[in-house]
């Protein structure tokens, strides 16, 4: 099954119709969230850009098309309104079908070139390649394969995308996720699922430049607001 596509206000994971749509919610209802963008200047937190081009820009080209697909099927099915996607198996199947042919090509792409790099396919394709990968659900093993290697390397994958992934994956196995990034729906309302550490957690959340969880979630609610089943 595939999990809620949560918002990340630091990360830029939830279907941009959804934030132009909902944008004004969180800002309006959420004064800490609000408060929060203005400081780090109201933009999530981007990869840095790089001064020499991919060496591979055909790849780089094959990841932007693919998380265009990607984005528009979740335009479609997901977002404020809209009920959940559990609830909606004709939007989970069009969502699975995009997620189902997008991994069989990254598998293609990793078998070729080995996971992507920054020098191989550009900022921009990292950040398309981590996006893809955030939504291999059906493939832990490759999403585990991707978190050991970002976590540590120079990818230009920022700490809150990250920490998004290993929540993800945290989920996935049923352990208690860190950073508290992982929401589903419970008899209609929008709740986290299991925390490790919750005292701690804002203090984790910051290091890896995330919003407070009170902001985070007070924000979330209020762009998924809508039937949810």
């Amino acid at each position: 099954m595939l999990p809620l596509a949560c918002l990340a206000l630091a990360a830029g994971v939830v279907a941009q119709a959804a934030e132009a749509e909902a944008a004004s919610a969180p800002a309006k209802a959420c004064p800490g969230m609000a408060a929060w963008e203005a400081l780090r200047g109201g933009a999530p937190a981007q990869p840095p850009t790089d001064s020499m081009p991919a060496s591979h820009p055909e790849l780089r080209d094959q990841l932007l098309a693919m998380v265009r697909d990607d984005q528009a099927v979740r335009n479609q099915f997901i977002g404020p309104g809209k009920p959940a996607l559990d609830q909606n198996p004709d939007g989970q199947a069009h969502v699975q079908q995009v997620d189902d042919r997008n991994l069989a090509a990254l598998y293609k792409l990793i078998a070729d070139y080995g996971l992507p790099t920054r020098a191989l396919v550009g900022a921009d394709g990292m950040k398309a390649f981590w996006l893809l990968v955030q939504h291999a659900s059906t493939d832990l093993t490759l999403q585990k394969r991707v978190l050991g290697v970002i976590a540590t390397g120079d990818s230009g994958i920022p700490p809150d995308q990250v920490a998004l992934l290993d929540d993800r994956i945290a989920v996935a196995e049923g352990r208690p996720q860190k950073y508290g990034s992982q929401f589903h729906f419970e008899g209609g309302e929008l709740v986290p699922s299991p925390i490790d550490d919750e005292t701690h957690l804002d203090q984790r959340r910051a290091q890896m430049g995330l919003p407070p969880f009170s902001d985070y979630k007070c924000a979330l609610q209020q762009i998924y607001s809508g039937p949810q089943g």
